[in-house]
């Protein structure tokens, strides 16, 4: 950009009046007027503080700290943010639109230089108002945003493109697993071992295991009727019960009077530890003076989430570990492999029979029993595998796919940042 500036620093309490937001988010209610936090969402409230052109800057919220919204209007603003208005005298001299852009682009070097605090942080109002920021003339803000605003709208509609991409390869995966369920994914075998001898071997083998005292005899599921049958499926392949081919769990957490029972070698799995990505072992842990109070999951199993906002997320384990109770888990017979089970009961098939059976609205939960008894359509075993060798090569090209995307998305990011530090470099 062709400009002479002959640009001042000045202390952003020398240029703006800087308030503290009035309202905690705790206390929000609800009505016709933005209520603007140090999320990246506004909200509505009730009432407003202000009526007037303004900037909103984070700086009690520590994921967003730094953060600066743009506002022109009746509003009120969290008592985590700081309200930013132009000195009177300076009214006609600053373009907070220039400033929107100034703020959100120096955002890390201003935190790091007004923050405080260890464990949390959180931008301190008199080292904020001390900081120095550059008031070049109005003529070059009002040149600088017009030049920020004209890339803007293009590298945004650009994301929006990134973010549908990123939308639609989930989906994918989603019809990936459906696919899979239903038989639609592989060729089926004529010459496969058909899932009912499969399901022969797998009630021999819990006899023995319960002769040998290593499983507990349960109560017979309940046969299944034609009614419940949800879809045709190939031949060879078997409805059942998911608790006729695995022994099922609900895990439990051995009293915490006890020390004696935690900080071990068994890890103790939470549903925040479980991602679609894989488990997180390295959270918490049982000795095994722990496991034999709790409830010990083997390698190979499948553990889903059974309760609240995140029920159904599920992911298959690679080691030995234990559980709290708000996970059920399912180890497998008749040499099933635990990443098999994980697909199956990842797709949207088996999601949907959670949210039927679980109560509870405002937090649903599916008990072990309900959990149980979902229907489990059953391939032969050899076209189990081909199954999880097809959904690995699928899931691999979706993984390389989201990896371009995302690519894509921080060189956006990274063009946005060039054209900002074009603008402002004089500045």
């Amino acid at each position: 950009m062709d400009s002479k500036l002959d640009s001042k620093f000045f202390k952003i309490g020398d240029v703006f009046n800087v308030e503290k937001g009035l309202v905690q988010s705790s206390k929000n209610v609800e009505g016709q007027f933005d209520f603007i936090t140090a999320s990246a969402e506004w909200k509505t409230h009730n009432e407003y503080s202000h009526d007037c052109e303004a900037l909103v800057f984070a700086a009690g919220a520590a994921g967003s700290l730094g953060r600066t919204h743009y506002v022109n209007g009746k509003f009120i603003a969290s008592d985590l943010c700081f309200v930013l208005t132009p000195k009177d005298k300076l009214i006609d001299k600053v373009d907070l639109k220039f400033y929107f852009y100034y703020f959100n682009l120096n955002k890390d070097t201003i935190v790091k230089s007004t923050a405080t605090g260890t464990s949390k942080l959180a931008i301190n109002m008199r080292n904020f108002i001390n900081y120095c920021i550059p008031l070049p003339s109005i003529e070059y803000q009002k040149l600088a945003r017009e030049k920020i605003e004209e890339v803007e709208p293009r590298i945004n509609e650009l994301n929006l493109i990134f973010e549908k991409n990123l939308d639609y390869i989930t989906r994918l995966r989603q019809s990936i697993l459906q696919e899979a369920v239903q038989g639609k994914l592989v060729p089926q075998d004529p010459n496969d071992e058909p899932a009912s001898v499969l399901l022969e071997r797998i009630k021999e083998e819990k006899e023995r295991l319960i002769k040998e005292g290593k499983i507990k005899k349960e109560k017979p599921l309940p046969p299944i009727s034609e009614d419940e049958i949800p879809y045709e499926l190939p031949e060879g392949w078997e409805w059942v019960r998911l608790g006729e081919i695995g022994e099922t769990h609900t895990g439990t957490t051995p009293s915490t009077k006890h020390p004696e029972y935690f900080n071990g070698e068994i890890p103790f799995i939470k549903p925040a530890d479980i991602t679609d990505k894989g488990i997180n072992y390295n959270n918490e842990s049982l000795t095994l003076l722990g496991v034999n109070k709790g409830r010990l999951i083997p390698k190979d199993s499948v553990m889903m989430v059974c309760i609240g906002g995140s029920i159904g997320k599920c992911y298959y384990t690679d080691r030995d570990c234990s559980c709290n109770q708000q996970i059920n888990a399912i180890t497998a017979y008749g040499n099933m492999h635990g990443k098999f089970l994980y697909y199956f009961l990842s797709s949207p098939y088996f999601y949907k029979q959670v949210l039927a059976r679980a109560t509870g609205s405002a937090t649903p939960i599916i008990n072990k029993n309900k959990w149980s008894n979902i229907l489990f359509p059953l391939p032969p075993l050899s076209e189990q595998k081909r199954i999880v060798e097809k959904v690995d090569q699928l899931m691999d090209l979706c993984d390389e796919l989201e990896k371009n995307i995302e690519q894509s998305k921080k060189d956006s990011e990274l063009l946005m940042q060039s054209v900002l530090q074009e603008v402002f470099k004089e500045a």
